[in-house]
């Protein structure tokens, strides 16, 4: 099922959208959003709303049931933004940095695809505008979600967000990197075919982000493949303890490999 996605263009759209934010995060998650929510409108607005690209999706009755917005850092501060340390990405920052966020989709089409359709919205219209990198926060219940659009680690240094109350991790997606795009198996790269791969942006993000210049999700990695990178970053004592997959089946093996980053974990804790 697919669904109509656009800019607001009226200060009606942007009303519409304001509401539905305060439609899910208020009303149906609870969420405290203490700084941001107009509970009289029931409204939520947000720090750089005025610069920001807002995307609306509707259904057939015309009913806003999704919404999420672009800001180009070259139009303005965006809340939060030291969280980001987003300095780091010179000499891309601020001319070709994009943030992406408030990303709310109504609970009646959730699973629906509206979420990736405006997401695809963000990453066509970064494209095309010239942006070398998006940046985004989110739950880490999501972050399974952005690695598969392409988004990537860059910082172990996640943050308190005070408008949910909890702790989210920021990611950044190298829009030009089509290498990469095809190695996670990204939605976004049919949009970027026919441009060259953005070798310069690739090798900066190496350079400025070692520890993370060859981490790829873990849904994207053969079992092999990932008993071996365990195996370099483990002592010879924990090694012997992937013994129990020894007598396992191929498929039971698999299934628990691939849901390791799933696991609620803390350093030193022992997985195997």
């Amino acid at each position: 099922m697919s669904f109509p996605i656009r800019a607001a263009t009226s200060e009606d759209d942007r009303l519409r959208a304001c509401g539905l934010r305060y439609s899910v995060l208020v009303e149906e998650q609870k969420l405290p959003m203490k700084a941001v929510a107009d509970h009289v409108l029931k409204i939520i607005t947000y720090e750089g709303d005025d610069t920001a690209r807002l995307l609306i999706a509707e259904n057939e009755d015309g009913e806003i049931i999704g919404t999420v917005r672009t800001n180009f850092r070259s139009r303005g501060p965006v809340p939060d933004e030291p969280n980001y340390q987003p300095e780091r990405f010179a000499p891309y920052y601020p001319d070709q940095l994009s943030f992406t966020g408030a990303l709310v989709v109504r609970k009646d089409v959730r699973g629906s695809g509206v979420a990736f359709g405006m997401l695809e919205e963000v990453y066509k219209h970064g494209l095309a505008a010239g942006m070398r990198f998006d940046l985004v926060h989110c739950a880490p219940a999501l972050v399974r979600v952005y690695q598969q659009l392409g988004y990537r680690f860059y910082t172990s240094q996640n943050f308190h967000y005070d408008n949910f109350d909890f702790t989210v991790i920021p990611l950044t997606l190298l829009y030009g990197d089509t290498d990469y795009l095809a190695r996670v198996d990204s939605p976004f790269l049919k949009y970027a075919e026919g441009r060259e791969q953005d070798e310069e942006a690739a090798r900066f993000f190496s350079r400025a982000f070692p520890r993370y210049a060859h981490v790829r999700p873990l849904q994207s990695m053969a079992p092999e493949d990932i008993l071996e990178d365990l195996g370099k970053h483990i002592t010879p004592e924990q090694r012997s303890n992937l013994e129990v997959f020894r007598n396992m089946q191929v498929s039971e093996m698999n299934h628990i490999l691939k849901q390791i980053d799933r696991l609620n974990l803390r350093e030193g804790d022992i997985v195997f």
